[in-house]
């Protein structure tokens, strides 16, 4: 498979290793935060919330 651009390839191995070993853990609170933050951080100049989806 050929590099992509933009990813970080010890990332990758680091996830893969953490799965492969069973040690991922999803840290949703830490998504829904950053989730929460780019949706109320769009809010545009009406006062509305623009979600990009």
């Amino acid at each position: 498979m050929p590099p992509v651009s933009g990813i970080r390839k010890e990332l990758v191995e680091k996830f893969r290793k953490e799965i492969a070993d069973k040690k991922y853990k999803v840290k949703s609170r830490e998504i829904a935060s950053k989730m929460a933050k780019e949706i109320f951080s769009t809010k545009s100049s009406s006062g509305r919330i623009d979600l990009k989806l």
